[in-house]
Parts: structure tokens; C-alpha cells; sequence
């Protein structure tokens, strides 16, 4: 139909003045229906349109219809302009917060890199005190340490509170002992306060939401009453009549066909159907 006819003009009736865009819509409508359309001269002359459950006849109780529907349509459209306007806009804003996540990844690569390096020395101490720790570990003497902490359960067990604080006491000493000797706070104090912490990884932005369906052919259908698929095609025999006018369809010169009575009902609310021209092109 007349939307597939008509590729190489939607662009430009989104940019161009209402008038220009009119204009510009008849003549490469003409054009698209001479050489797509009808690339063969009509040897029938004025074809007859075949009503059936999917074309029906344009009478004025439909047309009226139709107008309902665009006129919704027409207020979807509105929104999703406005929809569209917002996303853009967030999507410059996203493109503006990405380059400036990379510049900052960039800083944040080159202090990590001079972080690590000052950190190197503290990681082969830090792994140095580790080894001591393990040997210090295998080297204990587990079942004097098992020892000391049943002596303690048994000294709770009899009440003598202060026993049991004296060899806690003891336990607790010898393990501090052995925190401070070959623990690793210390090390990361130093470390901390030489190198500082480590550089934070910069969190990129969140990309705005993909676009949605700019499609109001829904909207319209719905509020018209018609059948969707009833309403795409009377929408684009409407939008051919609008784009061809009276003469090229009378004479045949494309194969969009109406009758009389549908061209009488059409003419009687063009002016109605007319603000609704660039409308039915564009989506």
C-alpha cells in the first residue's frame, strides 16, 4: 500500500514546513505510483475498488470514524515527540557523563598504576610476615594450648572465677604476643599511611532506555472502533486519495481504486482529513 510507496519522502516530512512538506508529498507520491505502482500503462482504465473484511468502503459513518482515530492518533503522536525529545536529551547527557567516566578511567589507571608500584615493597613484607606466621603456627605447641584452655573450663567448672581470670589472662597475653610479632597491621599502617588506600574504580554511567515504538496506527484503531487491520488499510487509502487527488484516480492513473460515492464522501470532509496529511505519512 501507500506507506511502502512512499519510503524516500518520511524522512523529510519530519524536518520540512507543513507546506513543503505537502507539496513535496503529492509529487513524489505521483512519482512513487508512476513508477512502482504502475510501471506498465493501464490499458483497463479506472479500476474498481473489491470491498471485503479487510478493505471497506469509506461511507461517511467511517470517515467520521477515521477522523476519531486520528485525531487520537494525533495526540500520541504529540507525546512520543515529546517522549522522543526527552530521550534524546538524555542520551546527550548520557554521551557527555560517558567521556567524562573515560577521562576519569584514565586518571584512576594511572593512580592505580603508581599505587601498586608503591606497594610492591609492602607486599613482599607483607608476604614475608605471612611465611613467619605459618612457621610460627606449625612451630606451637597445640596441646599446651589445649591444656591451659581446660584448665580454664575446669577452673569455671569448680567457681574459682579468679583462676580462671588468671589463666585467661595467660592465654590471652601469649596470643597478643604472637599478633604483634607476626601480625600484619603494622605493615598495612605504614603502607596506608606511605601509598595511601587503593584508587576507586570510577562507576560508568547508565545508559538511557532503548527507544520505543513510535507507532500511533494502535491508538487510532482503538478509538475509532475499526478493526486494526480494517483501519491500516482505510488510513492508507485515505492518505492515497489525500496525496493523489481526484483527477489521477478518476483518469486510473494508479492502482488505487474508490468509488464515486467514497470520492463524494472524502471531498465532503476534506478539509477535515487534510490537517491530518502529514500525519498519516510520517507514521
Amino acid at each position: 500500500m501507500l506507506r511502502a510507496l512512499l519510503p524516500a519522502f518520511g524522512l523529510a516530512l519530519l524536518v520540512s514546513p507543513a507546506n513543503a512538506q505537502l507539496g513535496a508529498l503529492k509529487k513524489r507520491a505521483e512519482k512513487a505510483v508512476a513508477e512502482k505502482v504502475a510501471p506498465k500503462p493501464a490499458a483497463a482504465g479506472r479500476q474498481k475498488p473489491i470491498f471485503d473484511d479487510v478493505v471497506v468502503e469509506l461511507t461517511d459513518a467511517r470517515i467520521a470514524k477515521l477522523l476519531t482515530g486520528f485525531a487520537a492518533e494525533a495526540q500520541t503522536a504529540a507525546k512520543n515527540r515529546e517522549h522522543e525529545a526527552a530521550r534524546t536529551k538524555r542520551e546527550a547527557a548520557y554521551r557527555q557523563q560517558r567521556d567524562e567516566h573515560e577521562r576519569a578511567r584514565t586518571a584512576w589507571q594511572k593512580k592505580s598504576a603508581a599505587w601498586d608500584r608503591c606497594m610492591e615493597k609492602y607486599r613482599a613484607e607483607l608476604e614475608s610476615r605471612g611465611q613467619q606466621s605459618q612457621s610460627f603456627v606449625q612451630s606451637t605447641d597445640t596441646m599446651k594450648l589445649k591444656a591451659l584452655a581446660l584448665r580454664i573450663q575446669n577452673a569455671q567448672v569448680r567457681g574459682d572465677m579468679a583462676e580462671s581470670k588468671r589463666l585467661t589472662d595467660s592465654l590471652t597475653s601469649i596470643m597478643n604476643a604472637a599478633v604483634a610479632q607476626y601480625g600484619s597491621a603494622d605493615i598495612e599502617k605504614r603502607a596506608r599511611a606511605e601509598c595511601g588506600d587503593r584508587p576507586e574504580e570510577p562507576t560508568p554511567p547508565e545508559a538511557p532506555a532503548q527507544p520505543v515504538s513510535l507507532s500511533t496506527l494502535t491508538d487510532g484503531s482503538r478509538a475509532s472502533g475499526i478493526p486494526e487491520e480494517q483501519y491500516r488499510i482505510a488510513r492508507e487509502r485515505v492518505l492515497a486519495w489525500l496525496s493523489l487527488g481526484d483527477d489521477k484516480i478518476t483518469r486510473g492513473e494508479t492502482t488505487y481504486a474508490f468509488t464515486d460515492a467514497e470520492l463524494a464522501a472524502l471531498n465532503a470532509r476534506r478539509a477535515d482529513l487534510r490537517q491530518y496529511e502529514t500525519l498519516l505519512a510520517t507514521y
